[in-house]
């Protein structure tokens, strides 16, 4: 039964590619950007067109935000079971453009060139937003059994802290933000392994380790320096090469053995 669904589904997102490209065009071309001051961003433009989007098919959404201007979308299709499985997570804001000359094309045109599209936030993380919402529409048209819910929010606010997006939500909504597995931005890479592509996926969040690294060295006369053993050489050595570093990514199915999640 999940295989038969699943074959289904794949299919149809294949179909709905250049939706989900016209999609992204349409977002792009909406300038939200967000330098950092409360008034800025103005999000409010992409979560009401993608709501007016959503709620044209039938799916129930909501948009909840810190002030008017500055919505997050949220968007849902119910499961037979309670909570919510899989929360789809992407943002509406974009960084500042910059220098305009420096752009080929003005960055709010969005523009297809040589099978990819340019403008001011198609990568981050418009392109994934649309996704999601094709995504989240395949799943609805093809009326996909499923055990828990699936719930897509596109935050206001992402670039600079999330005081009007995803930190002020987690205060005043958390219970909208709250599910088995959450799919965000910046998981990995696209590698090609044999005849075969994978994709990347990163687990949990990220985060930091802190080390204390001490380097040893010996004193010397600045007329005899072939004596002395310079620990701060050794310590540029390093930071060098941790900064050059580039570690490989794991293929390894035995790494997921015994995980299972069906939504």
């Amino acid at each position: 039964m999940r295989t038969r669904w699943l074959d289904r589904a794949v299919r149809e997102a294949d179909r709905a590619r250049k939706e989900v490209v016209d999609l992204t065009r349409a977002i792009v071309a909406l300038d939200t950007t967000n330098t950092g001051a409360p008034d800025s961003g103005n999000e409010s433009l992409v979560a009401e067109f993608l709501a007016d989007y959503l709620r044209r098919e039938g799916v129930p959404v909501t948009l909840v935000g810190r002030t008017p201007e500055r919505n997050n979308l949220v968007a849902s299709l119910p499961g037979s079971r309670r909570g919510c499985g899989l929360l789809l997570l992407s943002h509406s804001d974009v960084v500042p453009a910059g220098d305009p000359s420096t752009w080929k094309t003005p960055p709010f045109t969005p523009t297809i060139e040589h099978g990819r599209l340019y403008g001011r936030g198609a990568a981050d993380m418009k392109g994934t937003a649309a996704a999601e919402v094709v995504a989240l529409l395949v799943a609805h048209r093809l009326r996909v059994p499923l055990r828990k819910e699936v719930r897509l929010v596109c935050f206001a606010d992402e670039e600079t802290g999330g005081a009007f997006g995803s930190g002020w939500m987690r205060q005043a909504h958390p219970e909208l933000l709250k599910a088995d597995v959450a799919l965000n931005e910046g998981g990995g890479r696209r590698h090609r392994v044999g005849r075969g592509l994978h994709y990347g996926v990163a687990w949990n969040e990220k985060g930091r380790h802190e080390a204390v690294i001490t380097f040893s060295g010996a004193g010397g006369h600045a007329a005899t320096p072939w004596r002395g053993d310079n620990a701060i050489a050794y310590a540029a050595e390093f930071v060098d090469r941790v900064r050059k570093h580039q570690p490989d990514p794991v293929f390894d199915r035995t790494l997921l053995a015994g995980f299972r999640w069906v939504p």
